[in-house]
């Protein structure tokens, strides 16, 4: 019997990036999309507001086009300010490789978020 990849439901995966475990994330290909929907359904749920390991970060929801499909995609991530300036951090939780969407950002760089924020990323 072929070794079936463990299955991450959002709340463990909330759980292993609280303890730094984010590697265990890349058992399950479909973890990271259901830990990002669970928080986007929060932040909407809670006007900007969520719970878990990103609770008091500064979040907002990035809607950016996808590199391939050319859909509208939304990306839950946090942010820092420089000035007027918002400084999003293209991170996969200390991995050595970009995460999935940084590839959209490169290929299409204009976005915006949930409360009509636009602009241009730089890198």
């Amino acid at each position: 019997m072929a070794n079936t990849p463990e299955k991450i439901s959002p709340a463990l995966a909330r759980q292993l990036i609280r303890d730094g475990n984010s590697d265990r994330l890349n058992t399950d290909p479909h973890a990271v999309d259901a830990l990002n929907q669970s928080v986007i359904e929060e932040f909407r749920a809670n006007q900007g507001r969520v719970s878990g390991p990103l609770e008091g970060w500064p979040v907002l929801l990035l809607t950016m086009t996808g590199a391939k499909s050319g859909r509208t995609l939304v990306r839950p991530v946090c942010y820092s300010r420089d000035g007027d300036r918002l400084v999003v951090i293209a991170s996969r939780g200390g991995a050595p490789r970009n995460p999935p969407w940084y590839y959209n950002l490169v290929a299409n760089p204009i976005v915006s978020d949930r409360r009509g924020w636009y602009g241009e990323v730089q890198g």
